[in-house]
């Protein structure tokens, strides 16, 4: 029992997501409620999923997990990738607080938040390049 947070959807599945924008913030109003993924653009990308042609995504959370689980999966792009997704053409910034504290997501560390690194799936992408306000 976890809630799925998602800027643009949070369940994809053989889906194409293009030209979005994603400037939101997400919040636990309840942190007895754990999250079990949470994405900038997309929560869970269970399979083939793609992102692409200049999407922004620029989240802000601030989210709550079952202590040493390993579901509570966050990023500032995908949140989980159960089997496959690609992501081209893609700026991030923003921030996450996860169980009350700041990771610090600055533009030089942001590649290890794009998607969380225990889904065990990375991007099979080019990097996303961070998002500066025009």
């Amino acid at each position: 029992n976890t809630l799925i947070f998602g800027g643009i959807t949070a369940y994809a599945c053989f889906s194409e997501i293009s030209g979005c924008t994603s400037i939101c913030e997400m919040k636990c109003t309840d942190n007895t409620k754990p999250v079990g993924a949470a994405g900038g653009l997309v929560g869970y990308a269970m399979s083939d999923v793609e992102i692409k042609g200049d999407c922004v995504s620029v989240p802000a959370m601030d989210i709550y997990g079952k202590p040493g689980s390993t579901n509570f999966l966050y990023g500032l792009v995908i949140g989980n990738i159960h089997t496959s997704a690609t992501v081209s053409s893609v700026s991030v910034g923003g921030s996450i607080k996860a169980d009350g504290t700041d990771l610090g997501i600055t533009s030089e560390n942001y590649t290890g938040y794009l998607v969380s690194a225990a889904s065990g799936t990375a991007l099979t992408s080019p990097v996303p390049t961070w998002y500066t306000a025009q």
